[in-house]
């Protein structure tokens, strides 16, 4: 038996090697270059922010890319910090009640809300397991994404590990 690589020619090698490299190549510079953008982007919207005394790329003759993103970063820990204080919860519950009272507003807060609680909450388990199942039909298998336990119903069936699952559907992000 030949091995195929004796079968191509100088330049199919060539190609081959060219797009392993372009397929090896591609996904580390795309999150890279992600990741650059990511950085220039969310530094630039904090020196919009930012007073100019307490920019460090202001005075000095070069700049520290990332230092809007540590900025942001440290931002975030101290109204979580904040949130999570007597005060801080008095104030979010006064104005979670504020927004509640607003028709159309109330919709769009509460619906983000609960995307980012059930995503990116401490106790947050969903989204985190995939799995595979029948459905729509027997013999027809679909992924899924595990959103949580149910607990309310496993002695009534009978059945000790019952889980909702998220089916992703297209054309739009509704499962």
């Amino acid at each position: 038996m030949t091995d195929e690589t004796e079968k191509t020619t100088f330049g199919g090698r060539l190609r081959r090697y060219f797009f392993t490299g372009i397929i090896v190549t591609a996904p580390i510079v795309l999150t890279f270059s992600g990741a650059w953008w990511f950085i220039k982007l969310v530094d630039k919207g904090v020196a919009k922010i930012l007073p100019p005394m307490l920019n460090p790329n202001l005075h000095l003759p070069f700049d520290i890319p990332g230092t809007g993103l540590l900025i942001a970063v440290v931002f975030f820990i101290l109204i979580g910090w904040f949130a999570r204080n007597f005060l801080g919860r008095i104030i979010i519950k006064w104005s979670e009640y504020v927004v509640s009272r607003m028709p159309v507003l109330n919709t769009v807060y509460q619906a983000l809300k609960q995307m980012f609680e059930m995503t990116m909450g401490a106790q947050s388990k969903a989204f985190r397991e995939v799995v595979m199942f029948e459905f729509p039909r027997v013999g027809s298998w679909t992924i899924g994404f595990v959103t949580g336990k149910v607990e309310h119903m496993q002695k009534e069936s009978g059945v000790d590990d019952l889980v909702n699952v998220f089916l992703p559907t297209t054309p739009t992000t509704a499962g």
